[in-house]
């Protein structure tokens, strides 16, 4: 999908998201100067790329990219050969000069600069993002699943005033830490220090400071935003890392026991700072396990099977807007009736159609719970097998203007209750359903 910034076209070289094509950018950028070790002009070559692609990249209007390339370079600087002569200084110069001139033609600067003159939406709906990631974490011990933090986010953590859609946490790194559980955090966040230790340069192995340089820019842009998705963001530091291993085999020199030790300690203590930053976060108590959440008081004395299509895709943040009732009964919410935890004593509240195999579970649930509510339901009290014995556990609510043909059957049996100006999407659900009467 194409984007623009100032009606000028933000280049993202097929990767459909100029962020990404901004990362790899900034990699190649910090990669090209490996040249200066392989080629006898391996400088002046160097240069001729890294100012065509400081070009591309700024054309991406992309503030993380430009902010990975800094990191990467100021990698490079630390282990330069000092003092330059003076016609490298002269024609890095021109070349720094070149992109400064093509960010202005493009008025690329207005957004750079812009977070620093104004307040950045961009910016500040990160920073709301990114405050979350650890309480999200200490929610689901085992994780939230794979592709499902920005879902999770904006039901169960978006301030409920906030209307943004995230596919992700903007930001790689902090995704999939959400995603996943803690013995996979506690590994990633180990693989990254040693990949760091295996890059260091050494006396014998200057070169290495160029894979240093590249991961460096990888991980800054992976915090930036979702880049590390994609694959190709991966080739040129994989590509390093093998290149790194594969002297490091042969010259027989690896890090030293104690500096694996340190990597090790290194992981513990950033898992210790995620957890207790979860924990002393504050908020509405909320624990994600098995395909459950349940939100306030545990164990809650509700649970509700939801239906879009009946509750809205937004359910989530419609819920927490009964924090008083939240908090005083909890309440527990799973997408089928097979998810369910057979705890007998709680309310079940069920909304939209049931497949047939949920509405024999439901039978048991008839007996099993202290009562069920059903919002707009599809099906009749003969499909359910209610007997007449049974309907005082039942309640059930429709739409004013709900287009179901069974609504005379629940009528016939128990009381209808009927929320005004609804339909089949029921906008106020909550606040019939999560009451202190229910």
């Amino acid at each position: 999908m194409d984007t623009y910034f100032h009606g000028i076209w933000r280049m993202d070289w097929g990767l459909g998201n100029p962020n990404k094509t901004a990362a790899l950018i900034a990699i190649l950028m910090v990669a090209v100067w490996g040249l200066v070790y392989v080629r006898r002009y391996g400088f002046w070559l160097a240069l001729t790329l890294f100012t065509g692609l400081g070009v591309c990249l700024i054309r991406t209007f992309s503030r993380g990219g430009m902010i990975a390339l800094f990191a990467g370079l100021l990698v490079l600087a630390w282990k330069a050969s000092r003092p330059w002569p003076r016609k490298y200084l002269w024609a890095v110069s021109f070349s720094v000069w070149t992109m400064i001139g093509v960010s202005i033609f493009y008025e690329a600067h207005a957004r750079y600069g812009q977070s620093l003159v104004a307040e950045d939406r961009s910016i500040g709906n990160r920073l709301l993002l990114w405050r979350q990631a650890p309480r999200m974490m200490t929610s689901a011990p085992q994780g939230w699943g794979l592709g499902t933090a920005g879902k999770n986010y904006m039901r169960w953590y978006q301030p409920v005033e906030r209307k943004e859609e995230y596919r992700t946490l903007v930001n790689s790194h902090l995704t999939w830490l959400v995603e996943f559980g803690w013995l996979f955090r506690f590994a990633y966040l180990f693989a990254w220090p040693v990949v760091f230790l295996l890059v260091l340069p050494t006396l014998k192995r200057p070169w290495f400071i160029f894979a240093l340089g590249v991961w460096t820019t990888f991980a800054v842009a992976a915090w930036f935003s979702s880049v590390a998705e994609s694959p190709w963001i991966w080739i040129v530091p994989m590509g390093t890392l093998l290149t790194v291993l594969v002297t490091r085999a042969f010259d027989h020199e690896w890090p030293r026991f104690g500096q694996w030790v340190q990597a090790g300690c290194v992981s513990l203590f950033l898992v210790a700072v995620l957890f207790l930053a979860g924990r002393l976060s504050g908020g509405l108590p909320i624990q994600a396990a098995k395909h459950a959440v349940v939100l306030g008081k545990a164990p809650p004395s509700m649970w509700m099977v939801v239906n879009e299509k009946t509750m809205g895709g937004q359910y989530g943040r419609e819920i927490r807007r009964r924090d008083e009732f939240l908090r005083r009964n909890g309440l527990g919410v799973v997408e089928s009736v097979d998810q369910l935890p057979r705890d007998p004593g709680k309310v079940v509240v069920i909304g939209g159609d049931l497949s047939e195999a949920e509405r024999e579970q439901v039978k048991n649930l008839l007996t099993e719970s202290a009562g069920i509510i059903l919002l707009n339901p599809l099906f009749s009290p003969q499909e359910l097998g209610v007997a007449s014995g049974q309907a005082g556990k039942i309640k059930v609510f429709f739409g004013e203007f709900a287009q179901t043909p069974v609504q005379s059957a629940w009528a016939d049996l128990v009381p209808v209750g009927r929320i005004e100006g609804d339909s089949d999407y029921v906008s106020h659900w909550p606040e019939r359903i999560l009451s202190p009467s229910t």
